[in-house]
């Protein structure tokens, strides 16, 4: 391993309007049997770097660093079958023509958890002692899924229940403290969710009354699925940031 605390390289380019925006790729290593600060150090591509970002409003593009994160989120997901989390049971009175009763949704599933991507530009700026890391996501490829029973005119039907989700919007903002390394997670919510499609698949007749009451429940379910989505993402990157830190903790031995 070499000497230098630091491995840094960079590369810059420049656009000639007078919104001038430089966009830096960047790849920066630290060498964990060196305990140096980074604000203290000597080495001048790193000054460099810092003096860049102050000069941009604290601002840099690195959107190919985001989408290879992102790429690495979606293999993880799917290798460790983190695909798919769990959705509360719900139930709803309804009426459609003569017909009233009752449905309820259990068994539910978000799936396609492994198909985030990033929407819009991602940064990262540095605001002391943080270096932030700014993603904005989004999932076009959410699917669910629930078994449901129904209560109508004295019959208990039965069947599935199949939704696709059309867009799906994310953000998460995670800081680096230079002065310890230690990883801090601003923020992480699931902004919104819309497009939700509905079918129900069951027997026959009672297939079409159930049929009719979906757009009943897609208000309901577009509210409570964001929430879901957002704690199973909660959970994982609590457990990532915990044993990064303790990581960072155990070897540069400041506990």
């Amino acid at each position: 391993m070499s000497s230098k605390p630091f491995h840094f390289r960079y590369r810059e380019s420049h656009t000639q309007d007078k919104n001038l925006k430089i966009t830096i790729k960047i790849d920066v290593r630290y060498n964990l049997r060196y305990q140096n600060d980074i604000l203290g150090s000597q080495n001048t591509q790193i000054k460099h770097f810092f003096k860049i970002l102050l000069s941009t409003n604290s601002m840099v593009l690195i959107n190919d660093y985001a989408d290879t994160l992102l790429e690495d989120l979606s293999r993880f997901l799917e290798e460790n079958e983190y695909s798919s989390v769990n959705l509360p049971d719900y139930t709803k009175t309804f009426q459609v023509a003569f017909f009233s009763g009752v449905i309820n949704l259990q068994n539910g599933k978000l799936n396609n958890l492994n198909t985030i991507v990033r929407l819009n530009d991602s940064t990262v700026t540095y605001a002391p002692p943080y270096l932030r890391l700014y993603v904005p996501m989004k999932s076009t490829a959410l699917n669910m899924n629930y078994t449901y029973t129904a209560q109508v005119m004295g019959m208990k039907p039965t069947g599935t229940v199949h939704g696709n989700i059309t867009n799906c919007e994310m953000v998460i903002d995670v800081g680096i403290s230079l002065a310890n390394l230690r990883a801090t997670l601003f923020e992480l919510r699931v902004k919104k969710v819309t497009g939700l499609s509905l079918a129900f698949q069951g027997s026959g007749f009672f297939n079409s009354i159930v049929n009719g009451i979906k757009n009943m429940l897609i208000p309901t379910i577009e509210e409570f699925l964001p929430q879901k989505f957002e704690e199973f993402l909660l959970d994982l990157v609590h457990d990532k940031f915990s044993y990064y830190n303790s990581t960072i903790c155990e070897t540069l031995d400041d506990c």
